[in-house]
């Protein structure tokens, strides 16, 4: 460790010229900068709150991350209404979400440090976790040993270790293998994680499999913006939307082409093409004018009430979801490019029928539960992406009955959230000084 901090600080005076030119031209390090230093706190933030009680810590990395975090957040502050629960991310756009959602559910939303001593003593002495609980993945040597050394539990729930991320772990085994055990718990996704993180060097006795957040998605109530959404995107019973989420540069033209194609036999089909980085709306909206579509930003169409074009692109964070509920067919990006794939529970959390490419490794074992159950399918190109719109909204029963079965993959997977309060309620209880006492400690129910 004084090794590590050694090159760190060195890094860091030789990359000063280059933080302090990236703070200044890109506005993303500029919004964050000072809060993950630990000298600023996001407004409003009350740390008097956290003076009386020691807070639990949920951490997500950014937007994905987040988006499954925020469940166990207010199942915790449900669960410990007098206790400090406080959330942080480590992006700017994961924050974005994280305070839109969370401002009436927890007690804080916060910038997760850099992982310097300095940085995360001053955000430690500020929120004084009596734990902390890092969804998914954002691992640091700092502030893991920082933790340890004052005994305060860290749990990394729902661990995820794709075989990307095994290969570079096992590059540098004598590292991670230490950090792992740095740990107090090890929550993997599935028996495959457990596998990868035991063969990093993580300690076999810490390790409990308690499932997926992402099955614990509900799908959200209809709010202010939902009802928006509503009225703008769907002003006919007989319009139908198909929608493509996450997607990739190289995937909107075979998603286009898939439209067009369908379209000329599906009357009233329309398009909301949403990118994984919104930031490519415009060249998006250049493509679809090339293909003689009309087109137009989600943005503009909430704020002037224009009626729907013929593919409507989504621009902003958050979206979403509130889109998914109102589609009749969604495709989950990424997973026609080399990109791994994205979580194709969200549309089916809106009983829609579910389609995806060849490529969701970073999904494996939930989109192989999807097909299984004849909850989904797999498209390899334009034409096939086309086939299966045009077979789906032909017959509504089977579209209906394939969102049901999907929806169904999802409430029988649930539970990991509960499983994982548990723990974390387990690691808030004061030590067990007698074994009478330890029989009746709470116990931690792995998956098999």
């Amino acid at each position: 460790m004084p090794i590590y901090n050694f090159l760190l600080t060195i890094a860091m005076i030789l990359s000063l010229p280059f933080w302090l030119a990236g703070v200044l031209w890109s506005e993303k390090r500029r919004k964050t900068f000072l809060y993950r230093l630990g000298i600023r706190f996001p407004k409003p933030f009350d740390r008097n709150r956290f003076k009386t009680e020691e807070s639990i810590w949920v951490h997500a990395l950014s937007v994905g991350e987040v988006l499954s975090a925020l469940p166990l957040a207010r199942h915790l502050k449900q669960r410990y209404p007098d206790r400090p629960v406080v959330f942080s991310a480590s992006t700017l756009s994961g924050f974005e979400i994280a305070s839109r959602e969370m401002a009436e559910d927890v007690d804080g939303v916060v910038y997760f440090p850099y992982d310097h001593p300095w940085c995360i003593r001053r955000v430690f002495s500020f929120l004084r976790p009596a734990v902390v609980c890092i969804v998914e993945t954002d691992i640091w040597p700092n502030f893991l040993r920082f933790a340890r050394k004052r005994h305060i539990p860290v749990i990394w729930a729902n661990a995820r270790v794709s075989e990307d991320s095994l290969k570079g772990y096992m590059r540098f085994s004598w590292l991670f293998g230490r950090l792992f055990r740095q740990f107090t718990w090890i929550c993997p996704q599935s028996e495959t994680d457990r596998s990868r993180v035991l063969a990093v060097g993580a300690d076999p006795q810490h390790v409990a499999v308690l499932g997926n957040f992402k099955f614990d998605q509900l799908a959200p109530p209809p709010d202010e913006h939902f009802q928006k959404f509503k009225r703008i995107l769907v002003p006919g019973a007989e319009q139908k939307l198909f929608i493509a989420g996450s997607t990739h540069e190289g995937e909107e033209q075979i998603v286009l082409a898939a439209f067009l194609e369908a379209r000329e036999t599906v009357s009233g089909l329309r398009l909301i093409l949403a990118p994984r980085h919104p930031k490519r709306a415009k060249a998006l909206m250049q493509l679809v004018q090339e293909r003689q579509c009309s087109t137009e930003r989600l943005s503009r169409m909430l704020q002037t009430g224009v009626d729907p074009p013929d593919v409507i692109v989504v621009d902003g964070m958050g979206a979403l979801r509130g889109l998914y509920a109102l589609s009749d067919v969604a495709f989950v990006g990424g997973s026609l490019v080399n990109a791994g794939g994205h979580n194709p529970l969200e549309p089916a959390t809106f009983r829609l029928p579910v389609l995806f490419g060849p490529d969701m490794t970073d999904f494996g074992e939930i989109s192989e539960l999807l097909l299984q159950q004849h909850a989904a399918i797999v498209v390899h190109d334009a034409a096939e992406m086309a086939a299966a719109i045009r077979d789906l909204l032909a017959d509504p029963q089977v579209a209906k009955d394939m969102g049901e079965r999907a929806y169904g993959v999802l409430r029988a997977h649930r539970g990991a959230i509960q499983k994982t309060a548990d723990l974390i309620g387990r690691c808030l209880q004061p030590p067990v000084m007698n074994p009478s006492a330890e029989a009746h400690a709470p116990e931690i129910h792995s998956q098999s």
